[in-house]
């Protein structure tokens, strides 16, 4: 398969869009495009009634390039409109099939990005685009069909991103009603139409529930030393806010002390399974359950919970904390202030509910189910990104011969 070595200016022709000025802007005539119209074209703010030249209308079909400050490329499907400056129509010479441009410049835009100018709002002239060079098959039928490949993982992302957005909807109004009407012991989810309800500090709730706080159910809360850890390349981990997510606790980027700074830094509880450690500052209300068998101590802006076994499930404790309810209690706290943040007495006066035992079980359960779906998502998606990342690599770099690919069989495999 026969490659050529082009500069990106001799692929296509970059057309500027024009530079309007505020008087000619009105309610009538073709809506003006700019980068926020391109991200988002029903953000339609300025209309063109005059006459432009052919080069700065677009139209279905046309690829557009944002060269200045964002950098992406779309390709137009939302009808005939007028071109606004730092925004290139892209008009691909005879042989060059816009689709494989468009992957072909998106895969090279950081190298691209590094070549331009500005340290803080960077863009991209036609002197990088005549100076940066790429490797392009000569067969325009190659090209098409790298194009199609790389669509169908386009595609099949999307679709789980689109899964994926469907269940955390419907996980957050289950949690709407698990965590204010709770499930009954035939398994049910209550209304007011067949079970008791009561007023409370949270709203209504089940008369089988209780509300409390922290420090009234008698929890053990530890703040976090307030010095910085002597932080080492392993060891004990440490428990940062930038590693707790969505009840998670992420060790992507993982810190670790010495086993006798960890000695210093828990002389006052030493976190267990089962406790939860909490963010009280940037941001505010990220928590996780200590898994069994890690070994962990505090960094700075977390703390520590520690729950009563026989009456409170850490996990669930974790769960109400993820809630719309508990976001409106840490906003409130937090309204006004410049750095968010909670003190240990505001930690120990946050209220939750208390199902008993039992139902508070039946909702971990009910969530589980869910939780599972969101996770088995989350991995399609994270495979489907990785192959996506690896395809562009092996078949926009020029590195690999991809005459060694049976591109067909990658489009089929790989269809929605």
């Amino acid at each position: 398969m026969n490659l050529s070595k082009k500069r990106l200016i001799e692929l296509a022709d970059y057309i500027n869009g024009y530079a309007f000025k505020p008087a000619q802007l009105g309610k009538d005539g073709l809506p003006v495009i700019r980068i926020e119209q391109l991200k988002n074209p029903k953000a339609i703010d300025d209309h063109y009634d005059g006459v432009l030249p052919e080069h700065n209308i677009i139209d279905n079909g046309d690829l557009i390039f944002s060269w200045s400050a964002s950098l992406f490329l779309d390709i137009w499907c939302h009808g005939k409109s007028a071109l606004n400056q730092h925004l290139f129509k892209v008009v691909p010479k005879p042989g060059i099939d816009k689709h494989f441009l468009k992957y072909l410049i998106e895969y090279n835009l950081p190298k691209l990005t590094n070549a331009a100018h500005g340290s803080t709002m960077q863009h991209i002239t036609r002197k990088e685009l005549h100076a940066f060079f790429v490797e392009v098959p000569e067969d325009e039928v190659v090209q098409k069909k790298i194009a199609r490949v790389i669509t169908s993982i386009n595609d099949l992302i999307r679709l789980y991103e689109s899964k994926l957005a469907k269940q955390q909807r419907i996980k957050t109004g289950l949690m709407q009603d698990l965590l204010t009407k709770g499930i009954d012991e035939q398994g049910n989810i209550r209304s007011e139409a067949t079970h008791e309800f009561k007023d409370s500090p949270l709203g209504r709730i089940p008369v089988e529930w209780d509300v409390t706080s922290i420090e009234k159910a008698s929890l053990d809360v530890v703040d976090c030393p307030h010095t910085t850890p002597k932080f080492t390349n392993d060891g004990v981990l440490v428990a940062r806010t930038f590693n707790i997510k969505n009840g998670r606790f992420q060790d992507t980027k993982a810190s670790y002390v010495s086993e006798s700074e960890y000695q210093t830094r828990t002389t006052r509880l030493e976190p267990q399974a089962g406790d939860i450690i909490f963010t009280r500052e940037a941001p505010v209300g990220e928590a996780f359950v200590i898994p069994t068998g890690m070994k962990i101590c505090l960094g700075q802006r977390v703390m520590l919970i520690r729950p009563n076994a026989s009456e409170y499930i850490g996990e669930f404790l974790v769960t109400f904390i993820y809630s719309n309810a508990a976001k409106s209690i840490f906003d409130q706290i937090c309204a006004g202030t410049t750095n968010p943040h909670l003190n240990v007495k505001e930690v120990r006066d946050f209220k939750f509910p208390k199902p008993p035992t039992k139902e508070q079980e039946r909702i971990l359960d009910a969530i589980k189910g869910i939780n599972h779906q969101i996770s088995s998502l989350e991995i399609k998606l994270s495979k489907s990104q990785r192959i996506k990342k690896g395809l562009m690599q092996d078949l926009l770099s020029g590195q690999k011969d991809i005459s060694q690919l049976d591109l067909d069989k990658l489009i089929s495999n790989l269809s929605v």
